[in-house]
């Protein structure tokens, strides 16, 4: 109704909160771009994964702003699962990362 985009994470437990809102898809990705660059930041990615419900074209378009951001390819772009592009919607991107302080715990 509102038309809100929220960008959803996964906290240490593996439950989904919301990170950020946006009413707009340019303003959602400036969020997530900022929260990819702050961990980035403070704990160093390793590697990285797109995930798109139908939405190649959007997917192309985060994996040219990552490569920049992280001077690194993505492991993988894929398609998201029905079940996830049925909950968030068709057109929705995800990414998906590991932090170097996460390897390094393992």
């Amino acid at each position: 109704l509102l038309n809100l985009k929220p960008v959803v994470s996964l906290d240490d437990t593996g439950k989904g909160k919301i990170e950020a809102k946006a009413f707009s898809l340019k303003t959602n990705t400036k969020k997530i771009i900022n929260i990819v660059k702050r961990s980035n930041e403070n704990n160093g990615i390793t590697r990285y994964a797109i995930l798109h419900a139908n939405d190649h074209a959007r997917a192309e378009k985060y994996r040219k702003k990552f490569v920049e951001l992280l001077k690194k390819e993505p492991e993988y772009i894929m398609n998201i699962s029905t079940i996830v592009g049925l909950s968030a919607g068709v057109g929705s991107v995800a990414i998906a990362y590991m932090n170097e302080k996460e390897v390094q715990d393992e």
